[in-house]
């Protein structure tokens, strides 16, 4: 059993809650009990249950009412109901109102072990499920974010680069007449910009080809050829 989760057990029969209770404890859950479903309604307000087992019929407020406040607050919490074999239409209403499953009565702590085993693999699925919602937003965030990237550099980075790219050949026209130490200095602008140019064309052609879903084909290649041309 997973020690970090929190169980309250709800049931106005003193034996069977102290047993209820001593049982969590061992099998390694945080306990916590009440007599009734208003007291347990009370302590849901003040704390955070992973899980509630409550007994149906107790003063007060009963368990199918004890459910019914908890959805209407919108309480995250599995409940566990228990009941007796002649009851069972009760549990039946119960699950109806949003319990996640039920105990009858005498108990049989194998079947509950099993009942909380249940619940804590649903809860750890919520949690995971909230985990992977939660990567879903920051990645659609992040995707976000890389659109406006590219279309920055797609639109308002080109236009500057072309012009100084223009520049640049004319200036090359001009430098062979002008000493070889200015002529090596726009040599090296020159391929500079073009090597710009180049990344500036390939973001271009990625943001074109996102834009209009174009199916990629992969073929084989010799990788290290590739890294080396790369990194020239």
């Amino acid at each position: 059993m997973d020690a970090k989760l929190k169980i309250l057990v709800v049931e106005d029969e003193e034996v069977i809650r102290s047993i209820f209770v001593e049982t969590f404890g061992q099998w390694g859950f945080d306990v916590e009990n009440a007599e009734n479903g208003k007291e347990a309604l009370k302590k849901t307000d003040q704390q955070t249950f992973d899980i509630i087992v409550t007994d149906l019929n107790m003063p007060f407020m009963n368990g199918i009412e004890l459910i019914k406040k908890l959805k209407d607050k919108k309480y995250e919490a599995e409940v566990v109901v228990i009941t007796g074999f002649a009851t069972i239409d009760n549990a039946i209403e119960a699950m109806k109102s949003g319990a996640f499953d039920f105990i009858t009565k005498p108990v049989n702590f194998d079947h509950v072990r099993f009942i909380i085993n249940k619940c804590t693999q649903q809860i750890k699925a919520k949690q995971e499920n909230a985990e992977l919602k939660t990567l879903n937003e920051k990645l659609s965030e992040l995707n976000l974010l890389k659109d406006k990237f590219l279309s920055i550099t797609n639109h308002e980075l080109r236009t500057p680069v072309t012009v100084i790219k223009g520049y640049m050949d004319v200036l090359d026209m001009y430098a062979s007449d002008n000493g070889s130490d200015y002529k090596e200095i726009v040599d090296i602008l020159k391929i500079t910009t073009n090597e710009l140019v180049d990344r500036l064309e390939n973001i271009h052609i990625l943001s074109q080809a996102e834009k209009s879903g174009l199916n990629l084909k992969f073929s084989q290649g010799n990788m290290v050829a590739i890294l080396v041309e790369t990194m020239k």
